[in-house]
């Protein structure tokens, strides 16, 4: 609203949708989904960045209202779709879609790719490495949800499923298939790798329990701060009289028998240095270190571990040809490959951990 006149959108929005009946949003409520799903997600991409190892970003989205109809005509074809059910701090169905090609990419570096040779098609394989990514994904989202909201706000693990909108019968799971929903489209961005979309899709019901929540939380705020605090006389209640006349009380029996009161006299405190030299850390030069070259882990059941003999084999969480972790005291510290020195087992060092993921592992 500018200059006191509500625009066509808070207009449309006011009398309950535009003269088709398909309803409408606010300038406000764009910029509230709009702000949300830029906090929620730009916590995800972090999160996917990690498990990935490369750069991701998923920008502002733009929001809008659709139906299935329309989303049929923009989007053609098979998609992934992943269902997330808020169960608690906020009710309903989110329903998120990615490209076949996209999921096939992340899936792929999911399971130790490269993303050059993603799948061509998606078994269960596939679809369980696509849950488990949106599962951090989302996982991350509802944790900056609940500082937004300042509630904790929880969620199922995702459903991941192949929807055909080509096909006439098809529906998302929780989106009515007649109505219209909040579609908000983010632009994913996966190092070298993806460049393409992210859809989300909020039920109407849940946009509106959004909105509204932040809609009080921000008049509250603001009324708040716009009243200033104004001390209130008070009037002195009977304990309050009862104890001044004790205290009047006590003055005139210290009158009586007056005491030397004297200052305190503290000693005069001075800065002393505390910085350690830097030579002292020669000192430590000989303090001998445990070195572990760590070929790979697994878990196991005891009655597992039970049965082992002569001749069993343990598979380890570690690929042929992969990069061994190096440790130091416990802490992992760089990578390297097995080599073999004078028929010695050897480790070439190729990768050094940076500092602030060494700092991690120390915390």
């Amino acid at each position: 609203m500018a200059d006191n006149f509500l625009s066509q959108d808070e207009i449309d929005s006011l009398l309950g949708g535009d003269p088709s009946g398909k309803p409408t949003l606010s300038d406000r409520e764009r910029d509230i989904l709009g702000e949300l799903g830029n906090i929620s997600l730009g916590s995800s991409a972090t999160a996917l960045s990690t498990i990935l190892g490369k750069k991701v970003s998923i920008t502002t989205p733009k929001v809008e209202i659709l139906n299935i109809e329309g989303l049929k005509k923009r989007y053609t074809g098979s998609l992934v779709s992943v269902n997330v059910d808020y169960t608690e701090g906020l009710k309903g169905i989110n329903v998120f879609l990615l490209h076949v090609k996209d999921a096939a990419y992340i899936a792929d570096l999911m399971m130790g790719g490269t993303g050059e040779k993603p799948p061509e098609t998606l078994d269960d394989v596939h679809l369980s490495a696509i849950a488990e990514a949106m599962n951090q994904m989302i996982g991350s989202a509802s944790t900056s949800m609940s500082e937004v909201f300042k509630r904790k706000v929880i969620i199922t693990a995702p459903k991941v499923s192949i929807i055909d909108t080509s096909k006439p019968d098809f529906q998302f799971p929780g989106i009515p298939k007649e109505g219209y929903f909040v579609l908000e489209t983010f632009k994913l961005i996966i190092e070298n790798v993806v460049d393409s979309e992210l859809l989300q899709i909020l039920p109407l019901d849940f946009k509106n329990e959004v909105v509204n929540y932040m809609v009080n939380q921000y008049a509250v705020t603001e009324s708040a701060q716009s009243q200033p605090t104004q001390p209130t006389p008070s009037q002195p209640s009977t304990a309050t009289n009862a104890a001044a006349e004790t205290t009047v009380a006590a003055q005139g029996a210290k009158q009586k028998n007056p005491q030397v009161v004297q200052p305190v006299q503290f000693q005069q405190l001075t800065p002393t240095t505390t910085s350690v030299p830097i030579e002292k850390i020669d000192l430590l030069m000989d303090v001998p270190l445990e070195l572990t070259v760590e070929l790979g882990r697994t878990t196991m059941k005891i009655k597992d571990i039970l049965e082992l003999g002569i001749g069993s084999l343990i598979e380890l969480d570690k690929l042929a040809g992969e990069l061994v972790d190096i440790l130091v005291n416990g802490k992992l510290i760089a990578k390297g490959e097995v080599v073999v020195v004078d028929e010695n087992f050897g480790v070439r060092i190729v990768e050094i951990v940076s500092p602030m993921e060494r700092l991690k592992e120390l915390q």
